[in-house]
């Protein structure tokens, strides 16, 4: 019976056991086999993604190379679109010379070879001697060996235009040595290049206006000098038919600047000396005293500061001789702003001022007290008219000194600038060669 129940027993366990641990085992047993499914799989992915990256860098590398042949074939394009532009650019300057050398050569055709003694007879404002030692005292230019360069008889144009000189007879142009001269009489005399005033040459109007220097395509250009019939002068240089950088310029009333010029007008720190024996040195803008400068009357005053239009705008420093400054600001040519004004005894005015005189309440500084007082505007005229009576007790004419200036508000005469309503804008146009045209 025993055994009977133990065998009973045991078959029951293990049946249990088959039920419940075997399929445990049984699923460790798939599970395990999944993991191993697993890394085989995640060992082919991985090489899958080095085949792919192999493959992508071997894209890499060719996707650069064919990048690097199409850079190349875009630049050939761009280069042979340079070459192309520069290719026609080339064949219109061709195209244009032909047709420049074409019309020089029908004008020249038309025109008409006459003899000097012909022309001398004319109303020529050259005498035969002057075209002859013009030649003789320009020697000729060595150009290129290439150019033919002849000295032809005067010839004659349509427009009455007659030129004596040298010829570049490959092009039919103006080359060398010349005198033009046009039917008002004026005339230029000089070098050519290219069929236009190029170099040394004078040229003189029929008003009596002249030029004599440097040109460069029918323009006044380089260093140069030029008179006007009514005595103005320039002598500096020039730019594009104006003055540009340094010069002199002597005007018709005599005045005579010294500086700097831009587009023909005065620009930088030049001086200005007047006819009447007042003087500027200072900065000048578009023609105009404008900016710091120091203007000299012809009685020994001064004024130093600033400068608006050539008038005294801005903080300055007006003095007399005999002592007497004021220091402050102005407008107009007047006292305006704060100022102080110290007269040569030693007494001081301060305050604000307009139109010349003090506005307001203002301080006075007794040199004797060795202090400030301070006072009333109704106190203003009382105060000053008695110091402008000490100030002025030995001298003959107060307006010498300011102190009668202190009172009406005026900058003493100002004859001194009178002269700069002359200052305008200057032109250099009244010299019109029009070579260019005229041929």
């Amino acid at each position: 019976m025993g055994c009977t129940k133990c065998k009973q027993e045991n078959i029951y366990k293990e049946k249990r056991y088959n039920e419940i641990i075997n399929p445990y085992l049984n699923k460790s047993q798939t599970n395990f086999k999944s993991v191993s499914i697993l890394d085989e799989l995640n060992n082919k992915i991985e090489n899958n993604n080095n085949n792919l990256y192999n493959v992508y860098n071997k894209k890499e590398i060719l996707e650069d190379e064919e990048m690097r042949q199409l850079d190349e074939i875009t630049k050939k394009i761009k280069t042979n679109k340079r070459l192309l532009k520069i290719l026609k650019k080339c064949q219109s300057i061709i195209l244009g010379i032909q047709v420049r050398k074409k019309i020089r050569y029908d004008k020249l055709r038309r025109a008409k070879t006459i003899s000097l003694e012909a022309l001398l007879k004319k109303d020529c404002p050259l005498q035969k001697f002057q075209i002859e030692n013009f030649f003789k005292d320009n020697p000729p230019k060595i150009y290129q060996s290439n150019l033919k360069i002849i000295r032809s008889e005067p010839v004659q144009f349509e427009k009455g235009i007659i030129y004596i000189g040298e010829w570049e007879m490959n092009f039919f142009q103006r080359f060398g040595r010349g005198i033009q001269i046009y039917p008002d009489s004026s005339y230029y005399k000089g070098y050519w290049e290219n069929d236009k005033a190029q170099g040394e040459g004078e040229f003189i109007h029929s008003t009596g206006d002249k030029y004599i220097g440097e040109w460069q395509n029918n323009k006044r250009h380089g260093k140069g000098k030029y008179i006007s019939r009514k005595g103005k002068e320039y002598e500096g240089y020039w730019k594009d038919d104006k003055p540009e950088g340094e010069g002199k310029e002597i005007l018709e009333n005599g005045n005579v600047y010294i500086g700097p010029f831009v587009k023909g007008l005065k620009n930088g720190k030049g001086l200005l000396q007047m006819k009447n024996g007042c003087t500027y040195d200072g900065n000048f803008v578009d023609g105009k005293m404008n900016g710091i400068g120091v203007y000299t009357f012809n009685d020994k005053r001064v004024y130093q500061g600033d400068f608006v239009n050539n008038t005294f705008e801005g903080k300055g420093k007006y003095s007399w001789p005999n002592g007497n400054v004021y220091n402050g600001y102005f407008k107009n040519n007047n006292r305006d702003g704060f100022g102080t004004f110290f007269f040569k005894d030693g007494k001081k005015y301060r305050g604000k001022w307009k139109n010349g005189k003090l506005d307001g309440d203002y301080d006075v500084y007794n040199p004797n007290k060795g202090r400030w007082i301070k006072k009333k505007g109704k106190e203003e005229n009382d105060d000053l008219n008695s110091n402008a009576k000490k100030s002025n007790a030995n001298s003959v004419k107060m307006k010498s000194d300011g102190a009668d200036e202190f009172n009406n508000g005026k900058i003493l005469d100002m004859s001194g600038l009178d002269d700069l309503e002359e200052i305008k804008k200057d032109e250099y146009s009244k010299i019109e060669i029009n070579i260019e045209d005229e041929f």
